[in-house]
Parts: structure tokens; sequence; C-alpha cells
């Protein structure tokens, strides 16, 4: 392979939805560049390149997205999972109010759910033999072999809205979804 030769895993012809299931990190970025398309219900159908286009994004611009997309990509590459600044926040505000401070939050996939398998979030004082310790701002958070199997590349979020607050976890390894989007296959 010559050395000019790039390898992008974000391609110019994914459609949207592709892009955001794969890469939920990437959210953040597109929607800083206006493509806002990402919630849109014909994100499975239109490409990055169409969306953008879209949009009216120019093409120097579109081309600075896809670069800033990939550089994100290989950012994220080995990393089990990436916690969010809110739900850092919000990890560290549970902490407080049940004074555990010095503790962190194990996430695990456990079976159960009626898609096969779940999320389990729990409080513990210290890590497990094995466990993958992933610091995001103040607090820390434990996962353990098996379920980093799982949340390789998943994005934890908490969001608020009228409907529901929690955390989410979005998972590029997930194929299916319950309707009510506690467990995953």
């Amino acid at each position: 392979m010559e050395e000019s030769q790039t390898l992008h895993k974000i391609t110019s012809d994914m459609t949207i939805g592709e892009v955001v299931k794969l890469y939920p990190q990437c959210i953040e970025i597109m929607l800083s560049y206006g493509l806002h398309c990402v919630g849109c219900g014909s994100n499975t159908m239109e490409t990055l390149y169409e969306g953008s286009a879209g949009h009216g994004m120019p093409d120097d611009i579109f081309q600075e997205m896809l670069e800033h997309l990939n550089d994100a990509i290989i950012e994220i590459e080995g990393k089990t999972l990436t916690i969010t600044a809110k739900a850092s926040e919000k990890i560290l505000e549970l902490l407080k109010k049940n004074t555990k401070e010095s503790y962190g939050l194990r996430i695990q996939v456990i079976k159960g759910g009626c898609a096969g398998k779940e999320y389990k979030f729990s409080f513990e004082e210290e890590p497990k033999e094995g466990d993958e310790v992933i610091v995001a701002g103040d607090v820390k958070v434990f996962v353990d072999a098996e379920s980093g199997h799982y949340l390789k590349g998943s994005l934890v979020d908490y969001l608020e809205s009228l409907e529901e607050s929690g955390f989410r976890v979005s998972n590029p390894n997930s194929s299916h979804s319950c309707g009510c989007g506690k467990s995953f296959t």
C-alpha cells in the first residue's frame, strides 16, 4: 500500500444512520457541522454526502468533517467505552447523594431482558481483579472483561427529557434491541 493512501472507516457513501449506529461518539461532531440528520427518520436512506449537500455544506467543509469523523474513531478504537461529560456529572452526583464519593460505577452486561442481554449499573468501592478501570472526569467506571467484549466502542450518556431520564448506552455491537430499549442482542 502506498503511503499516500488513507484508509477511512467512515466514507461519504455511508448512510447517516450507519455512522450513528457504528460510531455514536461521532454524533456531536456531525451536529457541530450543522448536520442535524442524526435523529431524522430518513437518516437510514441518506448518505453522509447527500445529507451534507442537502443542507448546503460546501465540499471542502464536508471533507473537513469527514476527516474529523475519522480522526475521532481512531481516537476511540481500542476503548471499551466512552463516558460523556453529562454522564460523568450524573454519576458523581449520584455517588455524592449516596455518600459513596470514593466508589466507582460498575457497568455490566448480564443475561436478561426481552432481547437476551441487559445493562446493569451498580456502585462498588473497588474494581475486581481483571476489571478495566475507565476514568471519566472525577469518576471511575469498572468493566469486567466479558462485559467489555459486548461494550467495545460504546458511548454512555445521561439523558433527561419529558418522557424519560437515565443512562443510555449507544452500543455499536447491538444487532437488535427490544421495544423498551432496555435490552439487546
